[in-house]
């Protein structure tokens, strides 16, 4: 419907469908004007319209129409009006028939009731009606199209009132209604017609727009799927023709350049792995086959010395290498690298062992190296003491972390400091050159041969505490006998004093002198004996007097410091006897001579006891004290503590004060000599018989002060002291001094050899059982030299012995010299008692008769003084029956009757009875008397023996018999009585003097002469003194 002209102010349609069916259209308002109606129906309006009514069908329609009007508007009946089909117009109003609607021209179309054709617009075309519009193309195309299709896809119509759409070229796409087709981006292509463009596939590609195809991809080259070129194949791929991708080279070959076809295969000492561009040489150290995907280490002991190596070449039999390495720098077992960096290996020292490569020489057990600068580390130094153990086991193996620190790179300056050498050479506690000195909180035990802790109770007591005990003791005896304090004598005849009555003087000195030397052989050699003979030294180190635990004591002592405290010591202690013997010569200025001479013998005594027990001691330590040692590099120190630097000039001072002090000490022997030699015509007078002599130098109270230096000795041998002195001093202070270990122990082997051979010859000894005993002890040395060589060279395995049978060896031959010194004291006992001779009749040599209240003591000494020479005694605390005939009886079956006399004695009923017994008999009779005051000596006030005070019975005792009061008097007056001594050596003169009476008035019979030179040693009379006949 044309209704341009029309215009609607206000419209109120009353029915919405169009009037084409029939039905009216009523306008109720408004103006409705228009030249034409296309439109059927009927018009109601208010009069306010004004229409205008034509009878006419509208263009485009064709039929009858009639107009009526009325009064409220314009009604047209049209039903009998048709549309014009599609595809036909009717331009003119009140066309009557189909005739009069024309079809559409070409390239135009037209709607139904259309007045006119419109052409199709760019990218459509016109179509009959019975054209297929699903995409195809019409071939024939008619005229009255209904409608403009769109070109299918693949075809455009680039004007308008197009008939047949024009197909795309091959390059070209387009898309339905498209007036143009668009060329194919670079990467794709189209065929003729193409609705889209297509990919190019992988391993093609299309290098320009509108690509009709794509191009196959050359070899060396690839492409994805839509590429617009291929690309080269990057350096180390390839490909083939058409490839997709650029493959990697496979392990073993390379690609060098980009837009590989192939990979070559590597030569011989190269390698590549998977993608390589080139195939790389194989670095110094590895080698590598033709192909190879990889360098291969060279195998141990092999090296390659330069890159690209087909093989590797075999080490020289003293140089190794490691896996990989390139060149044979390292040492095989057995060898170690110079120090210097020449790369050139040496053989292992035979005191250290080499584990190869880059690894030092490690000392064996015993040995020690100075890891201060690499290039001493392979010198090796036997280590003086037993504290050198670098091996952690008996199989010597180290740990991974010990074995590292003897790299090369972990020795000398920069060194790891988690590498402490002490740590890695020394012992626990040890540390210094040759691990000789010990750390602070230690100190060294001579005994164990190593630094103890200062915590250790045991080494506190064998040391110091042994040692004061003894020296305590020894003040407290020396300080009591000087007041008049005395044992018992009940005290001293018990258990362990009664023992050593039978012990001999010179028997003790051989076995002191005997373990003395044993005891320092430990530490003279450096050598550590096994269990459980190391627990026997430990004790016997007491016999050294050596302070070894002062480090423990006092701070910062040294081993300067323990040889003047050594050294000092003793000094103070004769000093102080010395002071104290002017005291008390100052207050016994007016006592007898006697008193005066018992004074000077006493303090004599121990000056010589002093000197006797610690001058080897003391002459070891100072000597010790002037041992230094230098290594081959230079630095040197003293062997006793290698804490101390020789070359300091604090040591050179010590040393001077220490040369001064060997001086005094090695000439006290030499005072010795020096007495003894001024006394000689005393000791062995020219022509005299030695049994002469013998009883002369006993009693000779000139001699006393020198009885401790000649009284065990021959009257031939007066100075073989002096000598004995010398030879230990030999064993213990200068043995140390000469060559190593080994050379020491074979010395002591010859030393010991020589002494024994000496004393066969000469028999110094008064008895011949401690000749024989000092000989064994030599042999007894000798063979713990000879323990110590096998240590020390390793040999226990050629005897089949382990460390503790060496250790059980070792202390069988150390327990040998007691248990002879006992064999030969009894077999002494036993041989005396056969020279000792009963009178006939007779059952006992002697009958002591006592008050036991103020004398049994006094009768306990005599009656072991006389049993120990062999004689028999009847003594009344021994016997198991004291009845009255048991007491008779023992009175007539002894040879002589001995009566000890003091207060009271003679009121004593059972004394009586037996004195009564003893003078109805006819026996000797002998006397002892008490002359100490504080005793119950019956003295008067002038000193004297008082008949009255013997017979006294004010206690409640019986009267004497006036016999027994004139045979008192007669026994008093007489040379009979003694009086009892009870000073060391005056018992020995007053037991001598009473046996050489019996013997003439009692008819004893004994060869006292014999007696004087074998029978063992006379009993413990006072504090410390011990008897002995000689």
């Amino acid at each position: 419907m044309d209704d341009s002209n029309m215009d609607l102010e206000t419209t109120s349609i009353v029915d919405n469908k169009a009037a084409r069916d029939g039905t009216a259209v009523f306008v109720s308002s408004g103006t409705f004007t228009g030249t034409s109606l296309a439109v059927q129906g009927n018009f109601a309006g208010a009069s306010a319209y004004t229409a205008t009514c034509i009878s006419a069908c509208e263009p485009g329609f064709f039929g009858n129409c009639a107009a009526v009007e009325g009064a409220s508007g314009c009604f047209v009946n049209c039903a009998g009006c048709e549309a014009c089909s599609a595809g036909t117009m009717s331009p003119v109003a009140g066309a009557t028939s189909a005739v009069s609607c024309s079809p559409c021209g070409t390239g135009q179309a037209s709607s139904e009731g259309s007045s006119s054709c419109d052409p199709c617009s760019v990218g459509r075309f016109a179509a009959s009606n019975s054209s297929d519009e699903g995409g195809g193309l019409v071939t024939q195309v008619l005229s009255g199209a209904s409608s403009c299709s769109l070109c299918p896809g693949g075809h455009f119509a680039a004007s308008e009132a197009t008939v047949v759409c024009q197909t795309c070229d091959a390059g070209t796409t387009s898309s339905p209604g498209s007036s143009a087709c668009s060329s194919c981006a670079a990467g794709k292509f189209s065929s003729t017609g193409a609705t889209k463009c297509l990919d190019c596939d992988a391993g093609k590609a299309a290098s320009f727009a509108g690509a009709t195809s794509c191009q196959t991809c050359d070899a060396g080259t690839a492409s994805s799927a839509g590429s617009f070129a291929c690309s080269s194949c990057v350096a180390g791929k390839f490909s083939s023709t058409g490839a997709t991708r650029c493959l990697d080279c496979d392990a073993g070959k390379a690609a060098s350049f980009a837009g590989a076809t192939s990979c070559q295969t590597c030569d011989a000492g190269t390698a590549s792995s998977a993608g390589s561009f080139n195939c790389s040489s194989c670095v110094a150290g590895k080698f590598s086959s033709t192909g190879a995907t990889k360098c291969l280490n060279c195998d141990a002991g092999k090296a390659a010395s330069s890159a690209g190596t087909t093989s590797c070449t075999p080490c020289s039999p003293e140089s190794h290498a490691v896996p990989g390495s390139s060149s044979c720098a390292i040492s095989a077992v057995g060898f170690f690298l110079d120090p210097m960096g020449s790369g050139a290996s040496f053989s292992c020292p035979d005191s250290a062992k080499c584990l190869g490569g880059t690894t030092m020489p490690i000392p064996s057990s015993g040995w020690y190296c100075d890891r201060s600068n690499l290039a001493f580390t392979h010198f090796m130094y036997k280590c003086n003491r037993g504290t050198c153990n670098p091996d952690q086991d008996s199989q010597r193996r180290l740990t991974a972390s010990q074995e590292s620190c003897w790299d090369i790179s972990q020795i000398g300056k920069g060194a790891n400091a988690s590498c402490d050498s002490d740590a890695l050479l020394c012992e626990e506690g040890a540390q210094g050159y040759l691990c000789g000195g010990c750390k602070e909180s230690y100190t060294f035990s001579k005994a164990k041969g190593a630094c103890v802790a200062c915590n250790s109770l045991r080494n506190n007591l064998i040391s110091n505490g042994v040692l004061g005990a003894l020296v305590l003791a020894a003040g407290a005896a020396s300080v009591g006998y000087a007041r008049g304090w005395r044992f018992p004598d009940r005290c001293l005849n018990m258990p362990p004093f009664s023992i050593l009555q039978h012990i001999n003087k010179g028997t003790l000195k051989v076995a002191w002198s005997t373990y003395q030397i044993i005891g320092t052989i430990s530490w003279n050699l450096g050598v550590r004996f096994p269990e459980p003979f190391s627990t026997m030294l430990a004790f016997l180190s007491v016999l050294q007097f050596d302070f070894t635990s002062l480090e423990c004591i006092f701070e910062n002592t040294d081993y300067i410091t323990r040889v003047y405290l050594t050294s000092l010591l003793p000094i103070a202690v004769a000093f102080f006897i010395g002071v104290l013997y002017m005291m008390r010569r100052y207050r016994c200025e007016n006592e007898s001579e006697g008193r005066i001479r018992e004074l000077n013998f006493q303090h004599s005594w121990a000056l010589l006891l002093l000197s006797y027990l610690v001058l080897p001691t003391c002459s070891m330590i100072q000597f010790q004290g002037l041992d230094c040692q230098e290594l081959a590099h230079g630095p040197s120190f003293l062997v006793a503590d290698s804490n101390i630097d020789c070359a300091s000039a604090s040591y050179r001072s010590f040393a001077v004060v220490d040369a001064l002090f060997i001086f005094v000490y090695q000439s006290i022997p030499l005072f010795w000599f020096f007495f003894l030699w001024r006394s000689r015509d005393k000791l062995n007078p020219p022509g005299q018989p030695q049994e002469t002599t013998l009883k002369n130098r006993e009693s000779d109270e000139s001699l006393q002060h020198l009885n401790f230096l000649f009284s065990d000795y021959t009257p031939k041998r007066w100075y073989y002291e002096v000598v004995d002195m010398y030879r230990r001093m030999m064993f213990i202070a200068v043995l140390p001094l000469l060559g190593t270990g080994v050379l020491r122990a074979v010395l002591g082997c010859l030393l010991s050899v020589f002494a024994a051979l000496a004393v066969f010859v000469e028999s110094p000894f008064l008895l011949e059982s401690t000749n024989t005993l000092l000989i064994t002890s030599q042999y007894q040395i000798m063979s713990t030299f000879f323990v110590a060589t096998v240590i020390m060279s390793d040999s226990s395995s050629m005897f089949g012995l382990s460390d503790f049978g060496v250790g059980c060896l070792g202390l069988a031959l150390n327990c040998a010299v007691l248990l002879l010194a006992g064999f030969f004291t009894f077999r002494a006992q036993r041989e005396y008692l056969k020279l000792v001779k009963l009178p006939p009749g007779c059952k006992y040599h002697f009958f002591l008769s006592h008050f036991q209240k103020n004398s049994g003591d006094q009768c306990y000494t005599l009656y072991h003084a006389l049993t120990a020479r062999g004689f028999l005694v009847w003594f009344d605390m021994r016997m198991g029956e004291l009845t009255e005939p048991a007491v008779k009886k023992g009175v007539e079956q002894s040879a002589v009757f001995v009566i000890f006399l003091n207060r009271n004695t003679l009121s004593r009923e059972f004394v009586q009875r037996e004195l009564a017994t003893a003078m109805a008999l006819g026996k000797t009779k002998m006397a002892f008397i008490e002359k100490d005051a504080r005793r119950d000596a019956p003295l008067d006030e002038t000193g004297r023996p008082e008949r009255r005070l013997i017979c006294f019975n004010g206690d409640g005792g019986a009267e004497t018999p006036p016999a027994m009061i004139e045979l008192t008097d007669a026994l008093l007056a007489s040379h009979m009585t003694l009086e009892y001594e009870r000073r060391w050596p005056y018992v020995e003169a007053m037991v001598a003097r009473f046996l050489a009476l019996a013997n003439t008035t009692g008819g004893i019979n004994a060869d006292l002469s014999l007696s004087l030179q074998r029978i063992p040693v006379p009993p413990l009379m006072v504090s410390v003194n011990i008897l002995h006949t000689s």
